[in-house]
């Protein structure tokens, strides 16, 4: 009995950390034993590269820049981040020459960062968690180095300065990974929590508009080559024209650009749909959010997620963000009014983070492959409704509460 009370009461995160431990042992295990992770990495579904690719990519281009090189151009790395990431080189060893080390230094903090966002949780909560944090899709950012690891951090600071009242702390990190990244203006919207009367709204958000549009002026330049250099793929990714990409390749009866412009006005019209019906709407509804940080994380990862999925084509490690939403999710489980909705997202995106395994060992059977596609495609369709769903009936209440 007593030892059935400790285990219940155990502080969750421990078996989060053990999960990760037999995790990375494995892999250093196959360096170890076999000269390389990458065939175990593969055969968890994630499609393995040496070296850290994407942050050798963003090292690289960061050293031809201080080197009087254009990084757009230069023929030894293929950049397509704003300039604005050369203030890093400022960070000691913050360069191509340290590239294991720091990728070492991102993994720990990314994790460190998840286990300390989510607070102490239970251990049948922690057993979903390990299988969400362990699962391919996260794991693609951290086998790359990809620096949406570094905004996912940089978000996760200002959330954390956020709930100690630090305000204007807080809005400068989000300022500043929004000028890294540009797609984390979106993230804003959690300043509704803060905000009183109608004026102070307009003008804050004006203020966000008029610095982020200004900016946008002054990197226009290093803009061009960034949208031609960007890849755009349906392989491991998500976003309103992955399935069109899909069906192309399979059915050209359809052009390309026809089969984009249906998904794009399918996007638009349900989202229209959700704003029409709460303008006609007066009701109001108890949101029940937990900790202010874990329903502000809520806000910030479903913002990420819609706002990125209707931009068109993101790999699917940029599903880390969705890691914010978690916390808040397991409180709605708890509560009657929620529980349904709450579990149906976390089964979607469990299923979703976890399609590339899936694929992987359906590779050699070809109807099992694009059914598990297909299911993915339909889930991540479904999961941003749902978001949309929320986050214009959150919008909605909060602007009518404002004096």
């Amino acid at each position: 009995m007593f030892l059935k009370n400790k285990f219940q009461t155990l502080d969750g995160r421990w078996l989060i950390i053990l999960g990760l431990t037999v995790y990375f042992s494995i892999l250093g295990f196959s360096e170890v034993w076999f000269g390389t992770y990458e065939k175990t990495w593969q055969w968890l579904g994630v499609p393995a590269r040496r070296y850290f690719i994407d942050l050798q990519v963003l090292l690289c281009g960061i050293e031809e820049f201080l080197q009087g090189h254009n990084p757009y151009t230069w023929i030894k790395c293929t950049y397509n981040y704003p300039l604005l990431w050369v203030v890093f080189s400022y960070i000691p060893y913050f360069s191509l020459a340290y590239l294991y080390q720091i990728a070492i230094v991102l993994i720990f903090l990314f994790f460190t960062g998840v286990l300390l966002f989510i607070k102490k949780t239970s251990w049948r909560n922690s057993l979903i968690y390990s299988a969400l944090l362990l699962s391919p899709s996260v794991m693609l950012a951290l086998e790359r180095g990809n620096n949406d690891v570094i905004i996912f951090l940089l978000i996760g600071v200002s959330l954390i300065f956020n709930a100690k009242d630090s305000k204007k702390i807080s809005y400068a990190f989000l300022l500043f990974s929004t000028f890294l990244k540009l797609y984390p203006i979106v993230a804003f919207v959690y300043v509704l929590e803060h905000v009183k009367t109608k004026k102070v709204l307009f003008l804050l958000g004006f203020g966000v508009v008029l610095l982020f549009v200004a900016y946008l002026i002054v990197i226009q330049e290093q803009l061009k080559p960034i949208y031609k250099i960007h890849p755009r793929e349906a392989f491991l990714s998500y976003g309103i024209y992955t399935l069109p990409f899909r069906i192309y390749s399979k059915v050209t009866f359809f052009s390309l650009e026809t089969l984009k412009t249906a998904a794009l006005l399918v996007a638009l019209l349900g989202c229209s749909y959700f704003v029409i019906a709460q303008m006609r709407s007066t009701q109001t509804k108890n949101l029940y959010p937990a900790e202010p940080i874990f329903f502000n994380g809520y806000l910030i990862g479903s913002a990420i997620f819609v706002s990125t999925f209707m931009a068109g084509n993101n790999f699917d490690y940029r599903f880390i963000f969705l890691i914010f939403t978690f916390p808040q999710l397991f409180n709605w489980s708890k509560i009657t009014d929620f529980r349904r909705v709450a579990l149906i997202q976390l089964s979607m995106m469990g299923f979703i983070l976890w399609t590339p395994f899936l694929l992987e060992q359906s590779t050699h059977l070809y109807p099992a492959s694009i059914v598990i596609s297909l299911i993915k495609e339909i889930l991540c369709w479904t999961l941003f409704f749902v978001q949309v769903k929320f986050l214009v009936l959150y919008v909605f209440q909060r602007v009518r509460l404002l004096t």
